[in-house]
């Protein structure tokens, strides 16, 4: 396996990963899925914990804000558009 393929899978999962956030927060709200996440809201800040903290301390916060109020719109994050 190369490096190019490598790193093309690591950047797919990274990806992946930052990208499930919003769907990850709109069945925790619609669906109280996962329950985990539901009942011990410390395992989402755990494995969100560092989409949550590009969010909040890079330039990256207005467009998760804004993805995340995509699935979810009463999100009042970094980026938010709502009052």
């Amino acid at each position: 396996m190369n490096l190019a393929k490598i790193f093309g899978i690591f950047a797919t999962t990274a990806m992946l990963y930052v990208l499930s956030v919003g769907p990850a927060i709109w069945l925790g709200e619609k669906y109280s899925f996962p329950a985990n996440f539901r009942t011990n809201p410390k395992a989402f800040e755990t494995f969100y914990g560092p989409v949550v903290w590009l969010a909040m301390n890079t330039p990256l916060g207005g467009p998760l804000g804004w993805y995340v109020q995509m699935w979810q719109p009463k999100f009042c994050g970094k980026g938010s558009t709502a009052d």
